[in-house]
């Protein structure tokens, strides 16, 4: 249509500043305390009743707890890669929890299986897998 690309970005560029000033006037909610369960849930219950209809309520308050545990001293530093989901075979959604630490859903190879209160772990396979 003629347009050289600085003025198709100078209109982004204008609509983005319309866009942040209209969105300041339309705030439904604003999260005060990101290490309130109840807060965040809040904040994330739309995202989750998109996606699971029937859950939605129980997942929001499970997604929430993940997430404020996770969180570090300076919350700007949240990187969603801290929550992590694994599913094991059998049961139902509703059987779903949190759980502190790392989740190794591998059997031991040695001949020691169970331990209280280890020093210290060593591991001999990847921990993506």
């Amino acid at each position: 249509m003629g347009l050289h690309p600085s003025q198709i970005l100078i209109g982004y560029e204008k609509a983005t500043e319309k866009v942040l000033e209209i969105l300041k006037d339309i705030t439904s909610f604003e999260l005060k305390d990101i290490r309130s369960v109840d807060e965040v849930a809040k904040c994330l219950t739309a995202c989750i009743s998109s996606k699971l209809l029937d859950y939605a309520p129980y997942f929001t308050k499970i997604i929430a707890d993940a997430c404020v545990k996770c969180t570090p001293k300076i919350a700007e530093n949240f990187n969603t890669d801290y929550v992590r989901v694994t599913k094991i075979q059998g049961g139902n959604p509703l059987n779903s929890f949190v759980m502190n630490g790392l989740i190794v859903l591998r059997n031991a190879e040695g001949s020691i299986k169970h331990v209280d209160n280890p020093k210290i772990a060593v591991y001999g396979c990847p921990l993506n897998t």
